[in-house]
């Protein structure tokens, strides 16, 4: 769905590797992440804009 290899996705798991730019804004940009994308990157949720907490 997101064209990152299932080895990068588990070193980024693992913390073995940082996720650089590229592939952190292919998650946040993703029509069906983007309006996680303040949790993601923050952990505060915005209501009133409609994004919930996935936790």
């Amino acid at each position: 769905m997101l064209e990152i290899s299932i080895s990068s996705w588990k070193k980024y798991d693992a913390g073995i590797t940082e996720m650089g730019l590229a592939p952190f804004l292919k998650v946040t940009n993703h029509p069906r992440f983007k309006k996680y994308a303040l949790w993601l990157v923050t952990g505060d949720v915005a209501p009133e804009s409609g994004q919930v907490s996935p936790v």
